[in-house]
């Protein structure tokens, strides 16, 4: 396989991801329009769920094939790689279909775990797609390692195509029944997205079954030590990090229903939503919101407001996936001062994109949610999201640069304090009932911000890697 100069591959994963974070952001505002502020919450919900089967199933395994194909290729030991990529593939089939099925019959336990059991349907929707996911990210990371991004490009684009379409599709014929059922055929639409993109990359990874059925099986055992070495750690931090998440998503969904409104409190809320819901009808009689009404809170946040931030930070977040294999081959070669030229690049034109940006939706988010949604409720909730635009891209690049220095427990370790301070900001802030659901924005924000700061320092401090960013960027 030919490698691609990171000039192509960038241009690649930046083409792709335009258009797939296009499709996805219609796709969204799709799922709006059909599944209302329920269905969302619904679909959010399943997605949670979904991540954590997803982390058990790929863990660090993707990142320890990118890792080890880099090393090997900057050693020039390419006769080693194909040693390892059968054992991969293998091992993420088997426990994507394990899982899968064990997603599947936990689907209601989950469901009421999460204050929704509708979302049982959607669940067990997503249940085939740790498989599937499962087999392909096995297959990408190989690409990845070899710094070939045009099959991860096109299967990109493509499963969000389908999943655009099928979204549309699906959604439109059941949301006349009922949001579970509406939310179950946006999930589905993912299931099927994913099993295009998967059907994609094992197609342009056909080439590679003859090389990895003649690889010297008498140093296969060797190269799946050393792939286990750096996969574990990273699959044990994946899970924690992935289950703290959700337990993060339920303290939302928990501090919500927990909210005491004093009577005056209660008249100003249903005065600002009752315009646009009755759910909120009866907050008034019982100084508390409901099921439905913390339901219906939550997805809106989750469903529309991040929709918004997901598009322009989505496409930001495509620096982080093409440095990954470069900044291994520095490592590998120990040239930190090219890493730290390449990584004050990419965070200057982030900032430069991003920054504006973030201004822009901060002044106009009346007019923004009033056009995508057709109505602004959505607008105090999108602003004090907005600050993620600018960090979370960042904290994305930079957790990148960790991974492949090899030292897998700090980013952990940095995501893991991030959480001990989001879920307990979480807990606190929306049980204030002027805060109510923006308390999960402000939490949000507040972690991805420490995160950022502690992985910024110990680039800088412990790995000696010099980032030049404000002097120059002003200079220039």
């Amino acid at each position: 396989m030919n490698e691609l100069s990171y000039t192509k591959n960038t241009f690649y994963l930046v083409a792709a991801g335009t258009f797939s974070q296009i499709f996805s952001a219609v796709q969204k505002i799709i799922l709006t329009h059909y599944l209302k502020e329920e269905g969302m919450a619904i679909y959010q919900s399943a997605l949670c769920v979904y991540s954590v089967f997803l982390t058990l199933a790929c863990g660090g395994i993707p990142l320890a094939v990118t890792h080890f194909i880099s090393k090997e290729r900057s050693s020039g030991n390419d006769c080693n790689i194909y040693a390892g990529l059968g054992f991969v593939v293998s091992v993420m089939c088997f426990l994507g279909l394990l899982l899968s099925l064990i997603m599947f019959l936990t689907r209601r336990f989950f469901g009421a775990a999460m204050k929704d059991l509708g979302a049982e349907y959607a669940i067990a929707a997503l249940s085939p797609s740790v498989f599937i996911v499962a087999a392909g990210t096995a297959v990408k990371a190989c690409f990845e390692g070899y710094s070939n991004m045009f099959p991860c490009a096109v299967s990109q684009v493509l499963e969000s195509l389908v999943k655009l379409a099928l979204a549309y599709l699906l959604t439109s014929f059941l949301c006349v029944f009922s949001a579970p059922y509406a939310a179950f055929g946006g999930t589905l639409a993912i299931t099927l997205g994913e099993a295009s993109a998967t059907a994609v990359l094992f197609i342009f990874f056909v080439p590679f079954f003859k090389k990895i059925r003649t690889a010297d099986f008498r140093i296969r055992r060797k190269i799946r030590k050393s792939l286990m070495a750096y996969a574990l750690p990273l699959t044990v931090y994946a899970i924690i990090l992935s289950s703290l998440e959700l337990a993060e998503n339920a303290v939302i969904r928990n501090s919500l229903l927990a909210i005491r409104f004093s009577e005056s409190q209660a008249k100003a809320f249903l005065l600002k939503y009752s315009p646009y819901t009755s759910v909120f009808n009866t907050v008034t009689a019982l100084n508390q919101l409901t099921l439905k009404g913390s339901s219906w809170l939550y997805g809106a946040f989750f469903g529309y407001a991040l929709t918004v931030i997901r598009f322009p930070a989505g496409l930001l977040r495509i620096f982080s996936v093409s440095l990954f294999p470069l900044a291994a081959k520095h490592f590998a070669k120990g040239d930190y001062t090219s890493l730290g030229k390449d990584l004050s690049r990419i965070i200057k034109i982030m900032l430069f994109i991003s920054m504006p940006i973030c201004a822009v939706i901060i002044v106009f988010s009346n007019q923004i949610t009033d056009m995508l949604f057709g109505c602004s409720i959505y607008s105090s909730m999108l602003n004090a999201a907005s600050p993620l635009l600018v960090f979370a891209p960042i904290l994305s690049v930079v957790s990148a640069a960790e991974y492949a220095s090899g030292r897998t427990f700090a980013p952990f370790l940095f995501g893991f304090i991030s959480y001990m301070i989001s879920i307990p900001l979480c807990f606190i802030l929306i049980r204030i009932p002027n805060i109510n659901i923006l308390g999960a924005a402000i939490a949000l924000t507040v972690g991805v911000i420490c995160e950022l700061i502690m992985s910024y320092f110990f680039i800088t401090r412990r790995l000696k890697i010099k980032i030049e960013l404000f002097p120059d960027f002003f200079v220039t």
